[in-house]
């Protein structure tokens, strides 16, 4: 995880008070746990344009400004889908 990751994941912990279990894996596995709200954050480098797209959400890219190429795999988040309240947590958390 590169440091403007780790800065946003610091961000949410100390707003929620949220302990961190780690869980490697595969991104087609670990995604597939989001949609079915078994974990609640992902990190990992995805392209915007990756099929996942309609399950989860892509949060912004870590540590970029702009928005990089919708083919171009870059650090970011993923979450479940319609969580709103957490989507914009680790939204603001990010910049």
């Amino acid at each position: 995880m590169d440091e403007p990751s780790r800065r946003t994941l610091q961000r949410v912990l100390k707003k929620t008070g949220a302990k961190v279990q780690l869980s490697r894996g595969d991104s087609e596995d670990l995604l597939s746990q989001i949609e079915q709200g078994k974990l609640d954050l992902v990190f990992g480098e995805f392209p915007r344009s990756s099929p996942w797209k309609k399950a989860v959400h892509f949060g912004s890219a870590q540590g970029r400004l702009g928005k990089p190429p919708k083919d171009l795999k870059v650090p970011r988040f993923a979450m479940m889908n319609g969580e709103n309240g957490w989507i914009m947590l680790i939204e603001k958390a990010s910049k």
